[in-house]
């Protein structure tokens, strides 16, 4: 029988892929890999492919039964190391993946993070990645997002609760989650006064990105003090001219609620002589109009952005569904 000619197969393997033909690249390779056993950099390719097609566990078994092999060089090693954990974290077996990096090298420190985040252990995951902030200091919103979860957490008492979030904040200064729930537990210690002045810095350094953030200022307004407070409050960053499109919105829809129909309107005439028209104002708008058909619309309409993916949203969300980002969101 002919001896299969493994440069050609290789050769033939990269083409495929190269045109985008998966499975005729994963044909070749598995002649390469069947014919060739030295051949490692085949089957790792091998496993990629069956990875991306959905083959989980086959993926797997391939690239576990590389690391099963003697004599490999470190890069080969590593590599099948890199893909195993890929195909773990495809599979979400974070189990494995903590396993498989408890003595991982600092560019796998934030896969381990997020293992661990995964796994639950939101504290040991927020410690994780103020360690990889040193490498990127963009980890540092990820351990933020982790302290804040910790914080949450119903076996947490209130005191240690307060502490993880103030964590959080040191993480991220600009974390209005955090901050608002930072306030809302100081009030149920009975500590007003520390988290009213908490809520005025939210207000003041315009930390509110969206409706939603909005509402939860005013539902906490409504149960600690007088909703007018934040009414005045927002007014105040409005009549500096400094507020941002959350603050304008609120403003616009508390006079609605007051049948208050002629300020409302020289709000939004005064923002959009200096801002625009954003889509979000539209929407608001539309509420004002009574139109069923504009507010359908508009409620199916993207109206946030991802500013590091520029992926659009119809709701306001803390993590960009499509990147993970944290705090990306804004109106567009």
């Amino acid at each position: 029988m002919k001896k299969p000619d493994l440069q050609a197969l290789r050769a033939n393997a990269l083409l495929k892929m190269a045109e985008g033909d998966k499975d005729g690249a994963f044909e070749s390779l598995k002649v390469l890999a069947s014919s060739d056993v030295e051949a490692s950099d085949a089957y790792i390719i091998t496993g990629s492919l069956l990875r991306d097609s959905g083959d989980l566990a086959k993926a797997e078994r391939i690239h576990r039964s590389i690391l099963e092999k003697k004599d490999l060089s470190k890069e080969v090693r590593d590599t099948a190391v890199r893909e195993l954990i890929k195909d773990c974290l495809e599979a979400k077996d974070y189990k494995n993946v903590l396993l498989l990096t408890e003595r991982a090298e600092n560019s796998l420190l934030p896969i381990r993070a997020l293992a661990m985040e995964k796994s639950g252990h939101l504290k040991e995951a927020a410690e994780l990645y103020k360690k990889c902030a040193k490498l990127k200091p963009e980890y540092i919103k990820n351990a933020a997002r982790c302290w804040f979860a910790a914080s949450k957490d119903s076996k947490e008492s209130r005191g240690n609760a307060i502490k993880l979030l103030t964590y959080a904040e040191k993480c991220d200064p600009l974390f209005f989650e955090a901050r608002a729930e930072h306030a809302n537990l100081l009030f149920l210690d009975g500590k007003r006064s520390k988290g009213l002045s908490i809520i005025e810095d939210i207000i003041k350094y315009e930390l509110p990105k969206s409706a939603e953030h909005m509402q939860l200022l005013e539902e906490f307004y409504y149960e600690h003090s007088e909703i007018d407070v934040l009414f005045k409050l927002i007014m105040k960053k409005i009549n500096s001219g400094s507020a941002n499109t959350p603050f304008y919105v609120y403003a616009v829809r508390y006079h609605m609620r007051k049948s208050e129909t002629d300020k409302a309107q020289s709000l939004i005439s005064i923002f959009t002589s200096s801002k625009g028209f954003p889509s979000v104002l539209a929407a608001v708008c539309a509420e004002m109009s009574g139109n069923e058909l504009l507010n359908t619309y508009f409620k199916a309409r993207p109206l946030h952005k991802c500013s590091v993916c520029s992926c659009e949203h119809t709701q306001y969300a803390d993590i960009c569904s499509n990147c993970g980002s944290l705090g990306t969101l804004s109106y567009f």
